[in-house]
């Protein structure tokens, strides 16, 4: 039973001799019958508006809910069950829009704040499904619902123990406030609220967003979580106050940098989370010199004090803090309440592409959100990287060094630095992060650019034999089994697959094999095995390929079967002669 008995309307019922009548015709969700013994299931029978139905039971001890989902609107039932019983009969009072996301913070509650505003201005009851995050296997933390929010809250709102802990999609389903509003819901219960954005009216619209965003604040505020986690919005604004005017620097890190997805860091998708260490302390010292103050926000402890280490001079002088050493003696839900608050109260907020800052600023009153990328040029940025310059002056992990290298590397290609410097960025890369072939890959696609065709094989050729497995599962990736990372890089190897580079042909195959061209890749494996007729990793790769080429003549040969004449005849045959009117309307 999703529903709650508080969102539950009892219908007045009339007994009749044949069952039960209702006032009116009515949308129900569910009948509730009390004192059923275990052996009277057997003969339940149910039928509405005089025809038999089947719907979904939810036994407990001596009762059963009998779940109708509003798909019948109802005048009469009738239910035949041996022995005595008492029935009731409930509509719901609202439909329910539930808040789904199980990502992080920001993310999170845009869709809750979305969700309780959407509920609030449309007639809907909002309620919501959470599921805790363990940093060690996510990269970010959440807090139990329990832990976070008043007991109360939880009994009236919390659908989470009947409901997915995930809700369908990643967007808002509906264009428009008439559109969420239409019936019938899509769910039976009501509908999911699941965007990680703040929506404008290009997601909904005939949102009233003036209205939307002066209510943003007030809910969000108002929201009734612990006093340990509510105290938190005091104290920020309260910090705030003393501050004065202040530019915030979001610098996300962890989960886009020292998690697997920094294999992923030539991804757009990914790489567009990044904001290195260099451009932080850039950034910083540009807007001390405007005038204003600068709060750093970084889950990076590490990285945060090699920036104010740097800026130690502006730290003395009051004009940067690591907002970090405020919240020191917090839990991790007390920072990030605290953090998101007062960086809400910024005149402007620097990041990537980051929903924490995006809610951040919108949460804000006058708070601009500004991309560095968009702010500053991309020769400004290119010329403010410290780690490609003096790769020991900054005390950050390698992790972050190399996110450094490859910033600066995907720059250095947009404003066209010369070929030597940007082999000379991966291969410092590479030396921060040996395990992430996502380096090597782009080393061998700036050699087949330039036509040093020879120099790519020699190289393929050392990496293919000393990390094959890793270098192919760098070219192959794929996130979220939707975004081909490499897939530009595909077109350079398949045109170089020649008989004298049997390591780019190995490597063509492969792309072929996942491409699912089976008959290319059987060619250019061909290839390969003219100069490398006995490497291992070639051979190991041929019974993957027999096996698909077996199951493609197969599925090749049955599809010419059941085209053929005779095959279609004798199929015929068969369907038509299991009845008297089949084999007269067979066509002899």
């Amino acid at each position: 039973m999703i529903f709650k008995q508080e969102d539950l309307q009892e219908i007045h019922l009339n007994k009749t001799s044949f069952g039960y009548t209702l006032e009116q015709e009515t949308w129900l969700d569910c009948l509730w019958l009390r004192n059923i013994g275990a052996n009277d299931l057997g003969h339940l029978k149910i039928t509405i508006n005089g025809l038999r139905i089947f719907p979904r039971l939810e036994i407990n001890e001596k009762e059963i809910w009998i779940l109708l989902n509003q798909e019948f609107e109802v005048k009469s039932f009738a239910i035949e069950l041996l022995g005595d019983f008492s029935i009731k009969a409930y509509k719901r009072k609202k439909n329910l829009l539930i808040a789904g996301r199980a990502d992080a913070f920001g993310s999170r509650m845009s869709a809750f704040v979305t969700a309780i505003y959407l509920a609030e201005k449309l007639g809907f009851k909002f309620g919501f499904v959470w599921s805790q995050l363990d940093k060690d296997k996510s990269g970010v933390f959440m807090e139990s619902a329990e832990e976070l929010f008043e007991r109360e809250f939880l009994q009236k709102h919390n659908y989470s123990d009947v409901l997915p802990l995930r809700g369908a999609g990643n967007t808002l389903c509906f264009k428009t406030l008439q559109e969420l509003q239409e019936k019938p819901c899509r769910e039976v219960w009501g509908t999911w609220v699941m965007n990680y954005y703040i929506p404008t009216k290009a997601n909904l619209a005939d949102l009233n967003t003036s209205e939307y965003k002066e209510s943003f604040y007030k809910i969000f505020s108002n929201l009734p979580m612990k006093p340990r986690y509510k105290e938190q919005i005091a104290n920020a604004r309260a910090k705030a106050a003393l501050i004065g005017d202040f530019v915030a620097l979001h610098m996300r890190s962890g989960d886009s940098i020292e998690t697997q997805y920094r294999r992923f860091v030539f991804c757009p998708v990914i790489h567009k989370y990044f904001f290195p260490v260099d451009l932080v302390i850039f950034a910083a010292r540009h807007f001390i010199k405007l005038g204003f103050k600068v709060l750093l926000f970084g889950a990076d402890s590490k990285a945060n004090e090699a920036v104010s280490k740097v800026l130690d001079d502006e730290v003395k002088s009051g004009n940067f803090i690591n907002a970090q050493t405020w919240s020191e003696n917090l839990n991790e839900t007390q920072r990030t309440i605290f953090e998101v608050c007062l960086m809400a109260e910024a005149k402007k907020t620097i990041a990537n592409h980051s929903t924490f800052s995006k809610f951040a600023a919108f949460l804000g009153s006058q708070n601009e959100l500004l991309n560095f990328n968009v702010y500053f040029t991309q020769k400004e940025l290119y010329n403010a990287f410290i780690v490609p310059k003096m790769k020991d002056y900054l005390d950050i992990s390698n992790v972050q060094k190399s996110v450094s290298c490859a910033y600066a590397y995907s720059l250095g290609r947009q404003i066209g630095v010369s070929f030597e410097e940007r082999i000379r960025l991966l291969w410092l890369a590479l030396e921060f992060d040996m395990c992430n072939s996502a380096y090597r890959v782009m080393l061998v696609e700036e050699f087949l650019r330039q036509k040093q065709i020879y120099r790519a094989e020699k190289y393929l050729e050392n990496v293919i034999n000393e990390r094959g497995e890793e270098y192919l599962a760098s070219l192959l990736l794929v996130l979220w089994n939707t975004h081909i990372v490499f897939k530009e890089q595909f077109k350079a190897y398949l045109e170089n697959a020649k008989e004298e580079f049997p390591y780019i042909c190995f490597c063509a195959a492969k792309i072929c094999f996942f491409n699912g061209n089976i008959t290319q890749a059987k060619k250019i494996m061909d290839l390969a095995r003219i100069k490398e007729s006995q490497n291992e990793m070639f051979l190991s790769f041929i019974p993957s390929l027999k096996e698909a080429d077996s199951k493609v003549a197969f599925l090749t040969a049955k599809h010419r079967i059941h085209s053929h004449l005779a095959y279609k005849l004798g199929s015929a045959m068969i369907l038509n002669s299991k009845s008297l009117w089949g084999y007269i309307r067979m066509p002899y």
